[in-house]
């Protein structure tokens, strides 16, 4: 097996040098770096990262906690962070918080435990929890940085990538509204800023093109599937019936088809449907479902940029809030055969 000392002889460079390189720490000519990186490849050296952690107090981990694992959205926003932090030599611990603050709160301890280098939370609106600041601040105060996925209020300066909601749920509904449906029941999410982003979407469509709303075409939901199904179970009880749904995400629109499916209602000759996030189940489903698009994948790359940007101290300013664009991808569910 080979060592540091062998990889520094073949590059011409000091231990030290060849150290810099492996932890992304330090500066180091690109020549330097080069010669480094081929005398690694030769020897097939791998560096012990156990006794690393212990010359550099880093783990090369990084906790990521999601609420929901198998949620699309977080899956594809897990891959997108994972694979900018495995190009720069990290691992991710995964966690899941279930949406539950004490959970969360649990989890960033664990983390810590395991000497994480940083930490990046997840979930569909951290203003649902009470303390936001009382979960980060024991990894703030030993020196771990942590970034987030949303909004938060927070006294100390945090780095957040978000997403335009009030625009995604717009383009969705005027959508349907140029489509000719003026009577769009919407299916609503639990009680969040996210919730609350899209709703004023929703509503500012309806306002722009000069159509009345309906409070009782809002449905309450909770984001999973099987809420999407009884709303829209709901839905077609109402008299008269609403020619379109709008979901605020896949997960509860592709409930409301499954309930439609299951009632031999035809969509979308019969009930429009859209949906928001765009996962992958959206191409895979038939009719194919119209939905606002969120780059999960994208989302995942800043969060990770933010985070090392912090940890290697190439940024030390105020907290970064950046709001990712939306767009609608129109498909079957809501184009009738006549009108495409």
């Amino acid at each position: 097996m080979s060592s540091i000392y062998q990889v520094a002889e073949m590059a011409g460079v000091s231990v030290a040098t060849v150290s810099r390189v492996i932890n992304q720490r330090g500066y180091v000519s690109e020549k330097s770096r080069l010669k480094v990186q081929e005398a690694i490849n030769i020897l097939h050296y791998t560096p012990n990262q156990a006794a690393q952690s212990l010359t550099t107090s880093s783990t090369k981990l990084i906790g990521l906690l999601v609420p929901d694992i198998n949620n699309p959205v977080f899956l594809e926003q897990s891959k997108g962070i994972n694979d900018y932090l495995k190009d720069k030599g990290y691992i991710l611990m995964y966690a899941e918080s279930g949406e539950d603050d004490e959970e969360m709160s649990n989890m960033v301890r664990r983390f810590l435990s395991n000497r994480v280098d940083g930490i990046i939370l997840c979930s569909r609106d951290f203003t649902q929890f009470g303390d936001m600041d009382a979960i980060i601040e024991p990894a703030l105060k030993n020196n771990v940085h942590v970034v987030l996925n949303g909004y938060v209020d927070s006294k100390f300066e945090i780095d957040r990538v978000g997403f335009d909601n009030v625009r995604g749920a717009y383009l969705a509904t005027e959508h349907l509204l140029k489509m000719g449906h003026s009577s769009i029941a919407l299916i609503a999410g639990t009680d969040s800023t996210i919730s609350e982003e899209r709703y004023r979407g929703y509503r500012e469509a309806h306002i722009d093109n000069h159509v009345s709303l309906n409070p009782a075409l809002v449905v309450k939901g909770d984001f999973r599937q099987h809420s999407g199904y009884e709303a829209m179970l709901k839905i077609l009880q109402m008299n008269p019936r609403p020619t379109a749904v709008f979901a605020m995400n896949d997960v509860m629109a592709i409930g409301a088809m499954m309930a439609l499916e299951d009632h031999k209602v035809s969509v979308p000759d019969e009930i429009a449907v859209a949906g928001f996030d765009d996962i992958i189940w959206c191409s895979l489903i038939r009719p194919r479902l119209t939905s606002v698009v969120q780059p999960k994948y994208e989302i995942g790359k800043k969060l990770a940029e933010f985070l090392l940007s912090r940890m290697n101290e190439s940024y030390s300013g105020p907290g970064r809030h950046e709001i990712f664009g939306s767009r609608l991808a129109v498909r079957q569910s809501t184009v009738k055969s006549e009108q495409q």
